[in-house]
């Protein structure tokens, strides 16, 4: 996602990304039921998000707008949600670097 941060914005590429026509007047709710409907016929199961830092674009508002939307698709189609970003550059000395978990193996138990 790139760009200012939205609800529509959301949509728009998840639409494109499933190849919809758009619809440059559709209002949020028809984009909404399109893009659940779309996401259901093909059967997503996991829903890859790129590029989630820009997300911190966006006013404190428009970062819970987009992030209760990728909440309400999860729970709606019953998928997963896998978001990749870069971080942030750290603004104090006490910030820490996450916690990644071991790289996993299928030869392993």
């Amino acid at each position: 996602m790139t760009g200012k941060p939205g609800e529509r914005r959301l949509y728009a590429e998840i639409l494109a990304a499933l190849g919809a026509p758009q619809a440059p007047r559709a209002d949020i709710v028809q984009m909404e039921q399109a893009a659940l409907r779309l996401l259901k016929t093909v059967g997503v199961q996991i829903l890859v998000i790129d590029e989630v830092h820009n997300i911190l674009a966006g006013s404190y508002r428009e970062q819970r707008v987009v992030l209760n939307t990728l909440r309400f698709l999860s729970n709606r189609l019953q998928i997963s949600l896998v978001c990749f970003g870069v971080i942030e550059a750290p603004r104090s000395h006490k910030w820490r670097r996450p916690a990644c978990p071991p790289v996993w193996r299928a030869d392993l138990e």
